[in-house]
Formats: C-alpha cells, sequence, structure tokens
C-alpha cells in the first residue's frame, strides 16, 4: 500500500526542486482556491511525479501564504496528513516570470487570470467549467462534472489505479467531489454519474462513511461564522475580467439575509473592492439546511451608478437565471440590487456569462 508519507515526502522534494529552476511543471488551480482547486493541484501534481519523465511537477498554490487559514476544509484534511504551509508552494514563494524554464498545467479553470505573460507556458488544462477559449494550444479534458477531483480521480483510474492506495490521495479527491456537489445531491443541477462512480471507487480505498465524511467537511467550513466580513469576500473569490469594468465573484455558503445585514457589510464591500480595484461585486450566496441546498440569492454591489445599472440589466436578460427581485436594506438600496435565483445557477454558470458584457 502507498504510504501516506509519500505524498508528503513529494511536497517537501517539489519545494527544493524549484530552486534548481530545471524543467520545473506548475501544477496551477484558480485564483478562488477553493477545496476543489486545492485538492487537483496537490494531488495531479503527486501524480504526474510518479510516473517516468524528466520534468519536476509542483503544486502551486495561487494564493498567498497567510490566506491559507481562510480555507477552512482544506486547511482541516492537510492537518490530518500533518501537511503543514510549509510543506506547500504558494503564489508569494516565488517569481514565476523570472524562471528559465517551466510549463503550466491548470486545473479547475481553463483561463489564467492572475499569472501574467504566461499564455505560452499552459500546455495542459483539466477542468470542469465553461471553456473560454484561452491558451488555444493546450491539450484540454474539459467535461461538465460536478467536480474537478472527478476528472483528475477518472485519470489515475484508468492510468494507475492503485495510486488509490494513498490515503491522502483517496481522502482529499473524495473531499473535493463531495464538497462540490453537496454530498452527491442529484437535484442540485451539478451532480453527473461520473461523480457518483468516482466517489464510490474512492470510497472503496477508504474507511471513511460518505455523509459523516461531508458532516466533517460541513463543519470545518462552519468556522466562516467567526471570520470578518472583508474574510468572507475575500475567501471564495474570482475575478471576472481586468477589462472596464472590473468586476469580480465573491460565493459565499451564508444565508444572505444574515450576512448583509451585518454592520459592516457596506464598508466591507468598499474595502474590499478597493484592495482589488473592482468597479463592481457580484456576490452569490447559497444557503443550506441539513446537507441540503434551500435556495440562491446574488448581490449586485457598486458605488458607480451606470456600472451597476448595466451588470444588473445584463443579468435580467438572462431568463436561465430566473431572477426575482429582493428587498434591500435602506442602506444599500442606492448601490445594489438583490434577487434571488434559480437553485442550478452556481457561479460555474454565471461566470461564462458575464464574460459576454465586455463584447458588447
Amino acid at each position: 500500500m502507498l504510504q501516506p508519507s509519500g505524498f508528503l515526502d513529494f511536497l517537501k522534494s517539489s519545494k527544493l526542486n524549484i530552486s534548481k529552476d530545471a524543467n520545473l511543471h506548475f501544477v496551477v488551480g484558480n485564483e478562488s482556491a477553493d477545496l476543489d482547486s486545492i485538492v487537483c493541484s496537490l494531488v495531479y501534481a503527486y501524480y504526474m511525479s510518479s510516473n517516468p519523465n524528466e520534468e519536476s511537477f509542483v503544486a502551486l498554490l495561487p494564493m498567498y501564504r497567510e490566506d491559507f487559514e481562510l480555507c477552512f476544509e482544506a486547511s482541516a484534511l492537510c492537518k490530518k496528513f500533518d501537511i503543514t504551509t510549509e510543506n506547500m508552494v504558494f503564489i508569494d514563494d516565488i517569481c514565476i516570470n523570472s524562471l528559465n524554464n517551466f510549463k503550466l498545467t491548470l486545473v479547475d479553470h481553463n483561463y489564467e487570470t492572475l499569472l501574467q505573460n504566461i499564455e505560452n507556458k499552459v500546455v495542459d488544462i483539466i477542468d470542469h467549467h465553461h471553456d473560454a477559449l484561452h491558451h488555444i494550444n493546450a491539450k484540454r479534458n474539459i467535461k461538465m462534472v460536478g467536480s474537478c477531483c472527478t476528472l483528475i480521480a477518472e485519470i489515475i483510474y484508468y492510468n494507475k489505479r492503485e495510486f488509490f492506495e494513498s490515503k491522502p490521495v483517496s481522502e482529499f479527491l473524495l473531499a473535493g467531489i463531495l464538497n462540490d456537489t453537496v454530498n452527491l445531491d442529484l437535484h442540485n443541477g451539478r451532480t453527473t454519474e461520473l461523480d457518483v462512480f468516482m466517489s464510490e471507487v474512492l470510497l472503496g480505498y477508504t474507511e471513511l462513511d460518505k455523509d459523516d465524511y461531508f458532516l466533517l467537511l460541513k463543519t470545518a467550513q462552519s468556522e466562516m461564522f467567526k471570520m470578518s466580513t472583508r474574510g468572507i469576500l475575500r475567501k471564495d473569490y474570482k475575478l471576472v475580467s481586468n477589462a472596464e469594468p472590473q468586476i469580480g465573484i465573491s460565493s459565499i455558503m451564508l444565508q444572505s439575509e444574515t450576512f448583509i445585514s451585518r454592520t459592516d457589510f457596506y464598508a466591507s464591500c468598499i474595502d474590499f473592492m478597493t484592495i482589488k480595484s473592482l468597479d463592481v461585486i457580484i456576490i452569490m450566496f447559497l444557503h443550506c439546511e441539513n446537507n441540503v441546498a434551500i435556495n440562491r440569492d446574488i448581490l449586485v454591489f457598486s458605488l458607480n451608478g451606470d456600472h451597476l445599472n448595466k451588470v444588473t440589466s445584463y443579468l435580467q436578460t438572462q431568463t436561465n437565471l430566473e431572477l426575482v427581485y429582493k428587498e434591500l436594506p435602506a442602506n444599500l438600496k442606492q448601490n445594489a440590487s438583490y434577487f434571488s435565483h434559480n437553485i442550478n445557477c452556481s457561479r460555474k454558470i454565471v461566470l461564462p456569462l458575464l464574460y459576454d458584457i465586455f463584447k458588447k
């Protein structure tokens, strides 16, 4: 059986390989650095390093080291296997464009916005989002499944099944799938047969109960309630585009009414937008009860009335969102719009819709 120490040893050695600057191949998740993205980059880099090749694979987490503490689910999993932040490589550990020779594999996204001047460095993409048609020369494995971890698991399943014997590999991948599909909920519009199949395969390599494991992830996630408002906005954030208006999306698993009623919500939105140089912040909420998705809400916030109206009007033309107007608190009415929407339309659906704003 593969030992957990093998995974940890790989992470430690990959940090040393960066200093050698020779045939480096980074596996990079998306900038929101959610559980799915972190797991995919760590596991896929480990898997690729086990194959005969002359490249040194490194999982590069596109976040600052100090922000990893915001990733409660990933932190809980890493702690279980004695993995610390010192064992991982973060965006502030390296100046990637100063390296002489490197390649990039993108996981859980197909359009890299955080790293600059890397268009010709992207050679492989593994993703479950709408293809933005960037990095056109890269090899692609894009399927609209519930979790990118499902695609990583599928690759391993058909090429090196014994790799699942490593407990960190099987448990990390299973966590990513269960988290993204809300415990394989078949009514959320995200879970596919492949997600279910790969979860069953992974469960066979663990001693875990699916429901208990999902509850453990949700318990870790509940730490978010203790965070500052700005910290929650930062936790699962993605930039839509650098074009004007510059738009970002924060995804939050909280009841919207509870969050926007915080006394510092208005000021925190302005602070966060200033830090991220945004014209518009879109906040997408998912409220769950007893591990079941109850409703989704979306709030658009901007200090610029024209930008607010442009984004709001555009979203209202997207009939699949099924937007229903919701009443805003008095202090937000001038700078925000607020709707409930189709429970099956996650950020994964909304994000590619917003790309079209910049084509008009």
